[in-house]
């Protein structure tokens, strides 16, 4: 519908001038995506600006957001969620030869280890920082979605110790006790 074509345009184009770069984190992270998203749904040479902008927000993004260990540079598991969330989709929409393609990829499989090995035996992610269970997608679906994209992962946590030296996350599980 033209209307609507019409309407995600501008918005793009407003986007494109406002990006909360104040605020940085998780709002800048959208921005990128929205933009580089909207680049490669429109043609042209404003379609192309932003698509080159997106992809250079959310390469530097990418390194900012995701600590070495995998986990959220707040140390929050619902951002974690919801990021990675964000890093399949990215996968699943952009052309496999786009640039940004593999940088994704090495992130999102550190991403998917570090979410495996934080889980509370129930499945759910712990309450850390200012996460709250509900407010993204569970932890389930995101691995789903992974596998859908390519990605063996393990969706379970098991008995043991799991350590994230980066983020300061340790978890140690031994029997019900975790």
């Amino acid at each position: 519908d033209q209307e609507i074509e019409d309407s995600l345009f501008r918005q793009a184009e407003c986007l494109s001038r406002n990006l909360e770069k104040h605020l940085l984190a998780n709002h800048l992270w959208a921005n990128a995506k929205a933009l580089l998203l909207a680049g490669y749904f429109f043609r042209g040479e404003t379609a192309q600006k932003w698509r080159l902008e997106g992809r250079k927000l959310l390469k530097a993004q990418l390194q900012e957001q995701f600590l070495p260990d995998g986990g959220h540079v707040e140390r929050s598991p619902m951002y974690h969620l919801i990021l990675l969330e964000d890093c399949l989709d990215l996968l699943s929409l952009l052309p496999e030869k786009d640039p940004l393609q593999q940088d994704i990829r090495e992130v999102t499989g550190r991403a998917l280890r570090f979410l495996a090995g934080i889980l509370l035996p129930d499945g759910r992610i712990p309450l850390l920082g200012d996460s709250a269970w509900g407010q993204g997608p569970a932890a389930s679906q995101i691995f789903a979605y992974a596998r859908r994209c390519g990605f063996s992962v393990e969706e379970l946590p098991h008995e043991g110790m799991f350590v994230a030296p980066d983020s300061g996350i340790a978890r140690l599980q031994v029997g019900d006790w975790c």
